[in-house]
C-alpha cells in the first residue's frame, strides 16, 4: 500500500482530529482501558505526577489511552519522583559524603551517590517529557509550588 500510514483513533482522539461523523476500522480503535487508574506500584510523588499529567491527557469524556502512552507516562512518573527523593536527599545531606573506615575514621570525601541519581531521572525524564509534548499528548499548567518544581525540571520554573 502506497503513502503513509493512517494515524490510530486514538492518536486522532490526542490530537483533537477525531470525527466521530467519520468511519473507523475496527483495527484502528483504541483498546480499552481506565484513563485515570495508575498502576499499583506507582506511589507518593509519582501518584502525584500522574494525577497531573493525566489531567492534561486527552480531553474531557475521553477514557482510553492507548498502551504506549500510557507505559511512557508510567516512565515519565517514576522519574519523577526518583528525581524529588534524590533532590530530597542532597538537601538533608549535602553534595558529598564522608567515607570511614572500620575504626570510624574518616578515609575519603566522595560525591554523593542521590546527585547521579537526581541528573540522570531529571535527563530521562525531560526526554520522555519532550516525546509526549512533541506528539501534543501532555502539556503543564504550573499552579501549586509542587508544580513550580515541576516546571523547573523541565526548564520551564523559576530556579530557587
Amino acid at each position: 500500500m502506497k503513502g503513509r500510514k493512517p494515524k490510530s483513533t486514538a492518536a486522532k482522539v490526542l490530537q483533537g482530529t477525531f470525527r466521530s461523523d467519520r468511519p473507523t476500522r475496527r483495527s484502528l480503535q483504541p483498546p480499552p482501558g481506565n484513563m485515570g487508574q495508575p498502576p499499583d506500584y506507582i506511589k507518593g510523588k509519582a501518584l502525584w505526577a500522574w494525577r497531573h499529567f493525566v489531567t492534561t491527557l486527552a480531553p474531557p469524556g475521553h477514557k482510553t489511552m492507548d498502551r504506549r502512552l500510557r507505559k511512557k507516562l508510567e516512565s515519565l512518573c517514576v522519574h519523577y519522583a526518583m528525581w524529588r527523593d534524590a533532590i530530597a536527599d542532597l538537601e538533608k545531606n549535602g553534595a558529598t559524603v564522608t567515607l570511614y573506615n572500620g575504626e570510624g575514621q574518616p578515609v575519603n570525601v566522595c560525591k554523593n551517590p542521590s546527585f547521579s541519581i537526581a541528573m540522570q531521572a531529571a535527563r530521562e525524564f525531560r526526554f520522555l517529557f519532550d516525546g509526549l509534548e512533541a506528539a501534543g499528548a501532555i502539556a503543564v499548567k504550573e499552579t501549586s509550588e509542587e508544580d513550580d518544581l515541576l516546571g523547573e525540571l523541565i526548564g520551564r520554573g523559576k530556579a530557587k
